[in-house]
């Protein structure tokens, strides 16, 4: 299994904006934010049918939710559930289409879905706007293995790994672009 075995890094929202609903009664900011944390908690734990009950709760006091939306398609992705997880992420980025971290995850979406050059597009848009980000380079590699651009794809995986030589995965991914192309001195040392 590719997903498993060659990783895509899926991105979790980041904690800013936790609630956007600017009418939110104190009392109901406190319960957004506890129903929100908590399904964070229940997702790190892999409990996603708990998780996803309480995403949606934290939805229903805030709809438009960044943080929010972003993790329920995480569950939804965890859970297989891939075209919910890419309607929660499109939502997303139309509301904010600045979201690296969304964008990164789409792309994974779209790839799953078998969308290569969507999912490339989205992986390029998450780089310009972070072009520090190591695991969308790394996902954006594994897109370009999977059209069988090994050449790009070992360039894409030599950027993740400038950026964080601590990817694991990214070295092997890198190691098996090379073995391909015949570059069986660089290809085993990483392998």
């Amino acid at each position: 299994n590719h997903y498993v075995q060659l990783k895509n890094i899926t991105s979790r929202a980041p904690e800013i904006f936790i609630s956007n609903k600017k009418d939110l009664s104190t009392a109901d900011q406190i319960e957004f934010e506890k129903l929100h944390n908590d399904g964070l908690s229940l997702y790190d734990q892999r409990d996603f049918i708990n998780a996803l009950s309480l995403f949606n709760q934290a939805l229903e006091l805030d709809p438009e939710s960044i943080p929010a939306l972003h993790n329920l398609g995480m569950v939804y992705e965890k859970m297989g559930r891939l075209d919910e997880a890419l309607g929660l992420y499109e939502r997303v980025i139309f509301l904010l289409p600045s979201s690296t971290p969304t964008l990164n995850n789409l792309g994974n979406i779209y790839r799953e879905l078998g969308m290569l050059d969507k999912a490339k597009n989205s992986f390029y848009k998450a780089i310009e706007l972070k072009p520090d980000y190591a695991e969308a380079f790394n996902n954006l590699g594994w897109a370009h293995y999977t059209l069988r651009e090994f050449e790009e794809a070992v360039n894409c995986f030599q950027k993740a790994l400038m950026l964080n030589p601590n990817m694991v995965e990214t070295k092997y991914n890198l190691s098996l672009c090379q073995l391909i192309l015949g570059n069986y001195e660089s290809g085993w040392l990483n392998y």
